[in-house]
């Protein structure tokens, strides 16, 4: 099977656990974004952390922020640095290959969470020595995971199975595949949790190449696993493996074969809104979620900012460049194109630019904010600038 990963060539293709979406003919995006500024201050680099990681060994992840210490993945290692300063607190190794990286981490209870290649691994936030490791039936770095006072929720490859482990310990509570009789294999993407539910969100082969799939999402029981609804989408020209959020009553999926996003109803159970934009790739970057609003950015290029409840176009822009990452941050929205742009939240008017030192290569992980700064990794390590 292909490698769940994001790599980047002239030609960029983005690599899913389902397809393999090629953007060579998207309009001929440059490897770098709008060349304009308006008004506003500019973004400033707050600090640089070069880490051990070749160019060839980026992560595309997303960071996490927990107590003062920022949460990177670097080839084998997940970093804790001072979010002050930049400055090295500890590095442990987590696996043996440095891709696929794990899509997200996530921090609770003192524990920084990831699912990787082989295990899911709790370190200890303030050490970074490994508490636990779990090694699922099949590998769960493509998912990104959630996380609450009770247990880390992940899943797999293949065979679409959730897993609930116990948070201080690593132990099973419950698993539950939600792909039973399926012909083709599923792949969870994404596994959220609000109150009692936990969502799973699963692209599902309708055809042995994955060039015919649908989205499925299926709401579970938070104690015990068991299913309480499950929604599928009409379009069989859904799915990719790019992520989902929540929004208030909408679960917010990107849909990478489907040129945009789909947002499905908890209440309702069915779908909402889409977004489709023709000549796309679908979203790339983890939405961001502010309030009424819905930022997206998305393979083909562009940045949206929908209504959350309608998924009605607020503004939009085109990047000249894939879509990588986007963030709130302040009174402003980021999004990574290779460097930060950012926008005016209400316009979409871009306000200035911020681009990684000479050495420091391109930029390649979605964004984490502060809500003072924004915080990136790349080639040449990872960056905090202001917003």
């Amino acid at each position: 099977m292909i490698p769940i990963q994001m790599v980047r060539f002239h030609t960029i293709v983005v690599r899913s656990a389902l397809a393999v979406v090629t953007l060579t003919s998207l309009g001929g995006f440059a490897c770098t974004g709008t060349d304009h500024t308006g008004p506003g201050s500019a973004m400033t680099q707050v600090w640089h952390a070069p880490l051990g990681s070749n160019t060839g060994s980026y992560w595309v992840g997303m960071p996490a922020l927990d107590g003062g210490k920022l949460f990177v993945e670097d080839a084998n290692n997940v970093v804790a640095l001072d979010a002050g300063s930049g400055a090295t607190l500890w590095s442990s190794k987590v696996k043996d290959f440095p891709s696929p990286g794990g899509r997200q981490l996530l921090t609770a209870g003192g524990l920084v969470f990831v699912s990787e290649a082989t295990y899911v691994t709790a370190l200890d936030e303030s050490t970074g020595a490994i508490r636990w490791q779990f090694a699922p039936d099949s590998q769960p770095a493509a998912v990104f995971p959630s996380v609450d006072d009770r247990a880390y929720y992940t899943g797999q490859r293949g065979i679409p199975v959730v897993y609930a482990l116990d948070r201080g310990t690593g132990a099973v509570l419950w698993k539950v595949n939600i792909g039973v009789g399926w012909q083709y294999p599923g792949f969870i993407n994404a596994v959220l949790v609000s109150g009692d539910t936990v969502f799973a969100v699963a692209p599902h082969y309708l055809a042995l190449n994955g060039f015919q799939q649908d989205i499925v999402v299926v709401a579970l029981n938070r104690l015990d696993g068991s299913e309480l609804w499950r929604f599928e989408s009409a379009n069989k020209q859904d799915g990719g493996a790019s992520g989902a959020v929540l929004a208030g009553d909408m679960i917010i999926i990107n849909n990478v074969i489907g040129t945009g996003v789909i947002a499905v109803s908890k209440a309702t159970h069915g779908e909402a809104w889409r977004l489709s934009v023709p000549g796309a790739a679908g979203g790339v970057a983890l939405p961001s979620v502010d309030g009424e609003t819905v930022y997206t950015g998305l393979g083909g290029g562009f940045v949206y900012a929908l209504a959350r409840s309608t998924g009605v176009t607020r503004w939009a822009h085109t990047t000249q460049a894939v879509v990588w990452g986007i963030t709130k941050c302040g009174a402003s929205v980021v999004s990574n194109i290779d460097d930060l742009e950012r926008y005016d939240p209400s316009t979409g008017a871009v306000t200035g630019h911020f681009k990684s030192s000479p050495d420091g290569g391109i930029f390649t992980s979605n964004l984490l904010s502060d809500g003072t700064r924004v915080f990136v990794t790349g080639q040449g390590g990872v960056s905090a600038a202001t917003c």
